[in-house]
């Protein structure tokens, strides 16, 4: 009698945790499928086209909750004139190209118990970056010479390689049965830049619009790195 009330014991145990066991690969399974359910992602961010930057993403998931971001932002060229010096303008170009990797730390459907079928859901995730930017800053300035010997061209060009690399934090909304994509991440990088070709005539060397600091293109240092964007899945 005791032998088979320990072999029953035993049997129950047993059949308990392959049941857990069972429900927890389950839900497993079942979160993996939800964040599998639209692989891809293209997306821009609209707030940049104030800077006149140009920014499209596209992001390919792929195990539990793991996905690759491509990003590139390209500056549109301007060309800027001084009010007090209309002989004097100055343009610019920057082309910036990212990968990131992220780790969702979360993703799950919204108001499931309500909707069970619904495709809108919610995630938050961390993403490590590496990115590569190009640039160029053009300046001339055509200027009087007083002294009865003519009028002279003066020119400055800057051009820079920079490499980056820095950690994100952001979180994603998929809505309107999950195909808008609402992202927002913060973090920061460090960019190292070096100036590949600068080229001055006449003493522009000081010329005051290759502005140094964080904005300037060739900085190196820390940077910010903050970004809004709308995108599509499927």
């Amino acid at each position: 009698m005791k032998n088979a009330i320990i072999t029953l014991s035993l049997v129950c145990f047993t059949l308990s945790t392959f049941a857990q066991n069972t429900s927890e690969l389950s839900k497993k399974e079942y979160n993996k499928k939800v964040f599998l359910r639209q692989k891809n992602t293209i997306s821009f961010s609209p707030f940049n086209l104030a800077f006149r930057q140009i920014v499209i993403s596209y992001e390919r998931k792929f195990g539990n909750k793991n996905s690759f971001v491509l990003q590139n932002s390209f500056k549109i060229p301007n060309t800027s004139k001084k009010t007090n010096y209309p002989s004097r303008f100055s343009s610019s170009f920057k082309f910036n190209s990212e990968i990131q990797y992220r780790r969702y730390l979360t993703y799950f459907q919204l108001r499931k118990n309500k909707f069970p079928d619904t495709k809108n859901a919610f995630g938050v995730y961390l993403a490590p970056l590496v990115g590569y930017e190009y640039g160029e800053q053009h300046y001339r300035s055509v200027e009087n010479e007083y002294s009865g010997l003519g009028t002279f061209n003066y020119s400055a060009d800057k051009f820079f390689n920079a490499l980056q690399g820095g950690l994100l934090a952001g979180v994603n909304f998929d809505i309107i049965y999950g195909k808008l994509s609402v992202q927002l991440y913060v973090g920061a990088a460090y960019k190292h830049s070096w100036v590949i070709h600068n080229q001055s005539h006449f003493g522009v060397n000081t010329y005051y619009s290759m502005k140094p600091g964080i904005m300037a293109y060739a900085y190196t240092g820390f940077i910010p790195k903050i970004n809004f964007q709308l995108g599509f899945n499927f």
